[in-house]
């Protein structure tokens, strides 16, 4: 069968690498009023959300920010924050979608301060059902998680940044009773979404804190920096035996240097292929990846004939992606990263 030339290369490799990423610049939120001049709509809507706690009676006043995808940007759009009345109810006057078949991607994460926190989603796709048609946010009691940032010595800790990657919100006492706001790669728009809530740097003597968090449910914490590796913190899962909550367990994030990952890319035939992305996944186990890192800089994620060089933390497990400029995977397989030709 004839080969033909494929858009992009998927490579994952485990080994004892090193990790780091540069200080992101882009933290803002889309702008709404942009979204006024995208592609037309099939019809015009407005988006409802219902808040409510966990026993379903509606909550007034929560502080509600809504996401929708737009097809047109290939990315979620912020809109909000919009307040809930008092049968719970917050409405966006501008409906987005997909296409012209009236697909949509919509998530809320909503909040009281202090005191109630809860993230949802609904999304219809074609031939299927709409997702959460209601659009309800069922909002949990929260909490605040304070922890200890430390970094080598000749390092700033307060230049470094502490993001949240994703957070769980337990619903109910089944292991998949939860929801779910990822802030990675993979939801462009969510990734950088409201940075004053799920960023933070440390004071002067380390110590960091997030409020607003879930008392019950997952938190995954990523550090970035500048000549600094990517720590990072995920709390452990509260079962009957070890019933411990998010907000009881303190966050520890010990940030190495950066060190430099090496090798050289080649196509399923065998040849040199530059102008390759370069992103890397740390894992805390060979069998589980837990995130996706991306480099802001392009020289160190790009290859130049075939060869690469990316910097990530050291003395931790890796597995590392390599995508096309389009963006787009065709096919992956899992090599050692200390192999000095690292085939796709």
């Amino acid at each position: 069968m004839q080969h033909r030339p494929s858009r992009a290369i998927l490579l994952s490799l485990f080994g004892i690498v090193g990790a780091s990423s540069g200080m992101p610049a882009r933290i803002a939120s889309a702008d709404p009023e942009k979204t006024k001049s995208e592609a037309p709509r099939p019809r015009a809507q407005t988006v409802k959300m219902v808040c409510v706690e966990a026993q379903g009676k509606p909550i007034a006043g929560a502080e509600v920010y809504l996401f929708q995808h737009s097809g047109a940007l290939d990315r979620h759009l912020q809109f909000g924050p919009f307040k809930s009345d008092d049968q719970g109810k917050a409405v966006c006057a501008e409906a987005l979608f997909s296409d012209d078949l009236g697909n949509f991607d919509r998530w809320i994460y909503a909040r009281i301060p202090g005191r109630f926190v809860g993230v949802s989603r609904t999304a219809k796709w074609t031939n299927r059902n709409v997702i959460n048609p209601e659009f309800q946010v069922k909002l949990q009691v929260s909490g605040t998680i304070e922890g200890q940032v430390t970094v080598p010595e000749g390092f700033d800790c307060t230049k470094a940044t502490v993001r949240v990657k994703s957070m769980h919100i337990t619903t109910g006492p089944g292991n998949f009773d939860f929801q779910m706001y990822p802030r990675d790669d993979n939801f462009p728009g969510l990734d950088v979404a409201l940075p004053k809530i799920f960023e933070c740097r440390p004071d002067a003597t380390g110590r960091i804190r997030f409020d607003d968090v879930p008392v019950r449910g997952k938190l995954y914490l990523v550090t970035s920096g500048a000549g600094l590796g990517e720590a990072q913190w995920r709390n452990a899962p509260e079962t009957i035996d070890q019933p411990i909550q998010l907000v009881d367990q303190p966050i520890d994030l010990a940030i190495s240097k950066e060190s430099p990952l090496s090798g050289r890319v080649l196509s399923p035939d065998g040849k040199p292929v530059a102008g390759i992305k370069i992103a890397a996944r740390l894992t805390i186990s060979r069998s589980f990846p837990v995130s996706i890192s991306q480099h802001s800089e392009p020289s160190r994620t790009r290859t130049e004939n075939s060869r690469f060089t990316a910097y990530r933390k050291q003395n931790s497990s890796c597995r590392s992606t390599i995508r096309s400029t389009a963006g787009r995977f065709d096919r992956w397989r899992i090599c050692s990263c200390r192999r000095a030709n690292l085939k796709a």
